[in-house]
C-alpha cells in the first residue's frame, strides 16, 4: 500500500523567493531613473492640484477620493514604463525606445496639468509667460 502525501507547494516556493527578488532587482534597475522621474512628476503635480483645490474652494473640497487618483494614476504609469521595458527589451530592441517614449508622454501630460495648477494660483498662465520670455530671449540673441 502506497501512502502518498500532497507536497508542501508554499514551502517549496519559498526557496525560490530570493531568486525572484533578485531578478526583479536586475530587471528594473535600468528603468529606476524612468519610474523615479515619473514619481517626482506625479508628486509635483499633486501639490500643486492640492494647493489649487485649497485656494479656490476651501479645505472642503479636498478629499480622499482625488488623492486615491493619484495612487491609481502613479500605478497605472509605473506598469506602462514596466511594458514598454518589456517590449523595447524582448520584442523590438533598441531600434525603438519605448521606455524614453512613454516617459515622455507622461511627462508632458503632467507639465501641461502642473503648469494649469500654477495658472490658477499665480491668476495668469504661466506657460505663456515662459514662451514669451524664451521669446523675446531668443530674439535677443540673434
Amino acid at each position: 500500500m502506497y501512502l502518498y502525501t500532497v507536497p508542501n507547494i508554499p514551502f517549496q516556493l519559498k526557496k525560490y523567493i530570493p531568486e525572484l527578488i533578485a531578478f526583479c532587482v536586475a530587471f528594473l534597475t535600468p528603468i529606476l531613473p524612468a519610474i523615479g522621474a515619473m514619481l517626482a512628476l506625479v508628486f509635483f503635480d499633486t501639490v500643486t492640484g492640492i494647493w489649487k483645490t485649497i485656494k479656490k474652494s476651501g479645505w472642503e473640497k479636498f478629499t480622499s477620493q482625488r488623492l486615491s487618483d493619484v495612487v491609481s494614476k502613479s500605478i497605472m504609469y509605473g506598469l506602462l514604463i514596466i511594458v514598454a521595458h518589456i517590449v523595447e527589451t524582448y520584442m523590438v530592441g533598441s531600434v525603438v525606445p519605448l521606455v524614453k517614449m512613454s516617459v515622455g508622454v507622461i511627462g508632458m501630460i503632467e507639465f501641461k496639468s502642473i503648469s494649469e495648477n500654477a495658472s490658477e494660483i499665480l491668476g495668469y498662465d504661466v506657460l505663456k509667460q515662459v514662451i514669451e520670455k524664451l521669446g523675446t530671449s531668443l530674439k535677443k540673441a540673434k
